[in-house]
């Protein structure tokens, strides 16, 4: 199977000369509002929903477990996790897509959940692979400091549950 054509009709060694990539945006461009679907691939999908709606509790959405489940994060996003050995089979009606190797997620939480969480995954057998901390400052007046628990879902993924936006950081 061959890959997609490159976007701009050129060949892949192309894309990769400076030349080759539009030096000006166009004069509008549309913009995106958020991120509506994250996708994760595990080969057991029943294992990962034992995880995802057992252990985090997300509500499951679709799927039937052959090919992937989906589960409601908040109102405007979606977890879906694939079977990669399945969604990666051309001819499905949408592109072919998959991975190999762990992804990553991260998943905010209310800093005053974050001692419960623990307990929670403690409490399910969920190993804690690392805790981290992250001292920010957004301005002088005001120190933010984010903390992650980093777990491993049943595929290997790596999931975070995080405190704070340790991204909301001003652009100088």
């Amino acid at each position: 199977m061959q890959p997609p054509a490159p976007v701009y009709n050129q060949s892949m060694d192309d894309l990769t000369q400076p030349s080759a990539l539009p030096t000006t945006p166009p004069a509008i461009t549309p913009s995106i509002t958020s991120v509506l679907e994250t996708i994760l691939y595990a080969e057991d999908l029943h294992a990962s929903d034992a995880f995802y709606a057992g252990v985090l509790g997300l509500p499951r959405i679709s799927g039937d477990g052959t090919l992937a489940f989906g589960y409601r994060v908040s109102p405007d996003a979606v977890l879906l996790v694939f079977k990669p050995s399945v969604s990666n089979q051309p001819g499905r009606g949408i592109p072919a897509h998959g991975v190999v190797g762990p992804g990553h997620i991260a998943f905010r939480i209310d800093d005053d959940n974050y001692d419960p969480w623990l307990e929670r995954l403690e409490a399910a057998g969920v190993a804690i692979e690392q805790q981290q901390t992250w001292p920010m400052e957004r301005s002088p007046d005001q120190p933010v400091t984010g903390r992650s628990i980093y777990v491993r879902d049943p595929a290997g993924n790596s999931v975070e549950l995080i405190t704070s936006d340790i991204w909301a950081r001003p652009i100088s």
